[in-house]
């Protein structure tokens, strides 16, 4: 295996891990949100999961959905250094409501985040990368649904 892409696939594992923990944390700390929180933990970590079936199942054969891997490894380690150090402060100094929609909508504008939810969005007709549309297909999205239940106050269906 290419030693770059299973690099770049651990590190956007971890990308998802982190920002899985950072919604957990906020399920913990906001019980009105809990369950809009909880259900975007979940799905972070099937991103997880998925990326960690391209590292494990799909690459050993050569075939894995490309466009899927952000390219750049300095991007995503910025981008897991900024979650884990946003992590910390608010483990310790727990943020206001709004604070933590900010920079939930601020970390999935990441690279890592953003190149994840392209692939999803795109309609290549290549086979594996259907697959994974497939596989994936409710738990995208996640800027704009926090936005939606930020600004409307509305809570989305939680499943």
């Amino acid at each position: 295996m290419d030693k770059k892409l299973k690099e770049l696939l651990e590190e956007s594992i971890k990308l998802e891990r982190n920002v899985g923990g950072i919604y957990l944390l906020f399920s913990e700390l906001y019980e009105q949100d809990s369950g809009f929180w909880w259900k975007l933990h979940n799905e972070e970590n099937n991103h997880a999961a998925l990326l960690r079936s391209v590292l494990d199942v799909f690459i050993p054969f050569n075939q894995y959905p490309e466009k899927m891997i952000c390219d750049s490894l300095e991007e995503l380690q910025a981008a897991n250094k900024y979650i884990e150090d946003v992590h910390i402060k608010f483990k310790d100094n727990h943020p206001d409501r709004d604070e933590a929609f900010r920079t939930a909508m601020e970390i999935e504008n990441s690279a890592g985040e953003l190149h994840f939810q392209d692939f999803m969005k795109s309609t290549n007709d290549n086979g594996i990368d259907e697959i994974f549309r497939k596989l994936n297909s409710e738990d995208i999205d996640h800027y704009n649904r926090i936005k939606f239940y930020r600004n409307k106050g509305n809570r989305p269906k939680v499943s």
